[in-house]
């Protein structure tokens, strides 16, 4: 599956600044799936797939004022990747968990920090990251898994790939809780060592700020019924409202990268025979008339006529058409020509015993075929 994550704006409700604020945005994302980790024995290994925006301090780009939004450039809020989900097996089941993906923010206002200390701190964040995905890795017992997922089939009646996902997903909920809870005290930390002791208790006066962060989760599940022109939007608040804070809406994408187009069916038929699978039907005031027929050449490729081709294809002996029940039943389409009720000539099937193989007993037409990449 093609993902594809862009954090695309950031509207500034209220800035820290009287008059102009400068912020700027740490942006982490990552995919847990089975690109890059695979199962060996009873472990898993592997790497996760990951992306860092670069940059501190000016990384969105101009200042900002309140009721303005700011552009995020795609170095720092863009990713593309392709994702496939983790195969796990126990020797006799095998089930594909969907991987994951996440993406995590931290905004911060500009103030007197250096910048190379908020890059100490940047770097922190973004090594943490790692170690907890690394040792979520490592340290998932697919033993340990098996057995739970056993219990679930047993208890609740769950399928072996059902259970699968809720186990694996329970596993990484304490992975989500730590990067909530350790983020800031290792950015800070890290901040606090390139200063030093004198530089960091000067910047408790007017340090940089930190705004308030974001994370997302989603499975590949999650995004499967996403393409382009359909994402899934999110928006975060970030801040708060009292006098004196900063308060932003970050907004973003993300969806499964395909392209979705159709081609209408065939609309005119070479001779032959051909049997009716389909019928659009049109509704007057008074009246309904059938409008199409369709069906499918025998490589699937379906067709589609109006009624007055069907007719003209019939009267000049060029093709013939058929219904075939689903009881066994088949009935040969001909045309009605002087119906002194009807001011057009029309299509009719045969009569016999059986109404299943009427044209009026089909259902509509395959007016498209879908294609996607």
């Amino acid at each position: 599956m093609k993902v594809d994550v862009f954090l695309h704006s950031l509207f500034c409700f209220q800035g820290e600044d009287n008059e102009e604020s400068e912020p700027y945005l740490w942006t982490i994302m990552f995919a847990l799936d089975g690109s890059n980790i695979k199962q060996v024995g009873d472990k898993l290994v592997g790497s996760p797939q990951v992306f860092f925006g670069p940059g501190s301090q000016g990384n969105i780009g101009s200042s900002t004022v309140s009721g303005v939004t700011q552009h995020i450039p795609p170095t720092i809020g863009k990713w593309q990747l392709d994702m496939e989900p983790i195969s796990l097996t126990d020797g006799t089941n095998t089930v594909d968990v969907p991987g994951v993906i996440a993406v995590i923010g931290r905004l911060f206002e500009e103030n007197l920090t250096p910048n190379s200390a908020m890059e100490a701190g940047h770097a922190a964040l973004n090594n943490l990251v790692q170690t907890l995905l690394k040792d979520f890795i490592d340290g998932l017992d697919l033993i340990e898994l098996g057995a739970a997922v056993q219990h679930l089939v047993a208890t609740r009646g769950l399928t072996f790939q059902d259970a699968a996902i809720e186990v694996f997903t329970k596993k990484f909920d304490p992975v989500k809780k730590n990067l909530q809870s350790f983020a800031e005290p290792v950015t800070f930390e890290a901040i606090a060592k390139q200063l030093g002791f004198w530089g960091a208790l000067g910047q408790a006066i007017n340090g940089d700020t930190p705004i308030g962060g974001m994370q997302h989760f989603w499975t590949m599940d999650d995004l499967a019924s996403s393409q382009n022109g359909a994402p899934i939007n999110f928006t975060d608040f970030i801040g708060t409202v009292d006098r004196g804070s900063s308060a932003y809406n970050l907004h973003g994408m993300v969806w499964q990268g395909i392209d979705v187009w159709f081609t209408p069916a065939i609309d005119s038929l070479p001779p032959g025979r051909y049997r009716v699978t389909g019928v659009d039907i049109e509704r007057g005031e008074f009246a309904r008339w059938i409008s199409h027929i369709g069906g499918s050449f025998p490589d699937g490729t379906p067709w589609r006529i109006t009624r007055e081709q069907g007719v003209d294809y019939i009267s000049n002996h060029e093709c013939n058409f058929f219904v075939s029940g689903n009881d066994g039943s088949h009935a040969d389409v001909y045309v009605v020509d002087n119906d002194p009720h009807v001011g057009h000539r029309y299509l009719k099937t045969t009569s016999d015993n059986s109404k299943v193989d009427n044209l009026s007993s089909l259902p509509r037409c395959v007016a498209f075929v879908r294609h996607q990449k």
